[in-house]
C-alpha cells in the first residue's frame, strides 16, 4: 500500500510541446469535408492514450465521428488514434493505411506511434498521408522510407493527459449510468466487470508495483506473468469514449496504491509519472520504450530508465 499521497503532476511537458501538432490537426479539420476517428484497439495503455487525445480534440475543438477502420469511405479526412500500432507484430493502423488507399481518402493522419518495418507499405503512401511519430528514430525511419508522406515529431498523447479532468468526467451517477449503457451494447459488460475485480485485487509489494509484459513484446530476462500483466486485462475497440475514460481512470487508480512502478509497459511508467510516483523503466523487445524515454521522458526526474 502507498506509504504518502501524492497529488497528479498537471503536466510531465510543458505545454508548448503540443501546440505544433495541436495547430497542425485545426488545419486539418479545417480543410476535411468528412472528419472521422478510428481507434486504436488495444489494452489499458491504449485507453490512456484515448482519454489524452480525447482532452486535446476538448482544447481545439474537435469533434470527429467516431468509426471502425472498416468505415473509413471516399473523401474522408481520417485520422487514426496514437500507439505501437504499425510495427510487424500489429496489423491494425497498417489495414487502416490500406483501407485508406483502396477507398480514395481526401487525407489521412496517424497520430504519435512508434514505427517500424512495413517498408513496402510506407512506400506506397502519398502526399495525402501523414505520420506523426512519437519517437525520433520512428522520424528518421519514416522520413526515409515514406518518403512522399508528410512527417512530424510529437509526444505519446498520453503525456498530455490531465488527471483530476479525467477523474471529474468519470464522476457520478449520470456517467457511470452512460458507461454500463455504452458496454452492454457493445458486448462489454462482463468483461469490464472482470476488469474492475482485477484492479482492485491488485496490491504493490513494500510500496512496488512490478509489471512486465507476457505477451509479444516481452523480453527473456524480464519474463511476465500474464495473470500480472495489468493493462493486458482489458481489451477493446475503444469506439466510445466513456468506456476509455473509464479504463484509462481505473488504470490510474490501480497505479496510485504504489510509490513505485518497475516496468517495461510503456503506459504503466508513463500512468507512474502523471501521479507523481517513482517510476524505472525497462525496454521492451524492440527498443520503443528506450526511444520514447529519450524523446520524451529523460527530462522528468521522477522517471529513470535502466539500460542493462
Amino acid at each position: 500500500m502507498s506509504t504518502q499521497a501524492t497529488t497528479p503532476i498537471t503536466s510531465i511537458l510543458p505545454a508548448s510541446e503540443w501546440s505544433s501538432l495541436a495547430r497542425w490537426l485545426r488545419d486539418f479539420a479545417a480543410r476535411a469535408e468528412a472528419l472521422c476517428y478510428v481507434p486504436n484497439i488495444g489494452n489499458a495503455g491504449d485507453a490512456l492514450i484515448a482519454s489524452g487525445t480525447w482532452q486535446l480534440f476538448d482544447t481545439i475543438g474537435l469533434r470527429p465521428r467516431v468509426v471502425a477502420a472498416t468505415r473509413v469511405s471516399e473523401g474522408a479526412s481520417a485520422i487514426y488514434a496514437g500507439g505501437g500500432n504499425l510495427t510487424p507484430d500489429y496489423p491494425d493502423c497498417a489495414r487502416f493505411l490500406r483501407r485508406c488507399m483502396s477507398v480514395g481518402v481526401k487525407e489521412a493522419v496517424v497520430l504519435p506511434h512508434t514505427i517500424r518495418g512495413h517498408e513496402k507499405l510506407l512506400q506506397q503512401l502519398d502526399e495525402r498521408f501523414t505520420l506523426v511519430c512519437r519517437d525520433l528514430p520512428s522520424l528518421e525511419w519514416c522520413t526515409t522510407t515514406a518518403r512522399a508522406a508528410r512527417t512530424m515529431f510529437s509526444h505519446d498523447l498520453a503525456l498530455r493527459l490531465d488527471v483530476g479532468s479525467l477523474q471529474r468526467r468519470c464522476r457520478g451517477l449520470v456517467p457511470f449510468t452512460a458507461l454500463i449503457m455504452r458496454i452492454v451494447r457493445a458486448g462489454h459488460f462482463r468483461q469490464y466487470l472482470r476488469w474492475r475485480r482485477y484492479t482492485r485485487s491488485v496490491q504493490p509489494v513494500n510500496g512496488t508495483l512490478q509489471v512486465f509484459r507476457a505477451d509479444v513484446e516481452a523480453v527473456s530476462r524480464h519474463p511476465g506473468d500474464r495473470l500480472q500483466d495489468i493493462p493486458e486485462a482489458y481489451i477493446s475497440e475503444y469506439l466510445d469514449r466513456v468506456e476509455h475514460d473509464f479504463v484509462a481512470r481505473d488504470l490510474l487508480d490501480t497505479i496510485e496504491r504504489a510509490d513505485v512502478i518497475v516496468t517495461n509497459r510503456l503506459h504503466l511508467g508513463i500512468a507512474g509519472a502523471l501521479l507523481g510516483k517513482r517510476v524505472q523503466l525497462f525496454d521492451n523487445s524492440y527498443g520503443k520504450i528506450r526511444d520514447v524515454y529519450q524523446s520524451s521522458l529523460k527530462g522528468c526526474a521522477l522517471v529513470s530508465f535502466d539500460e542493462e
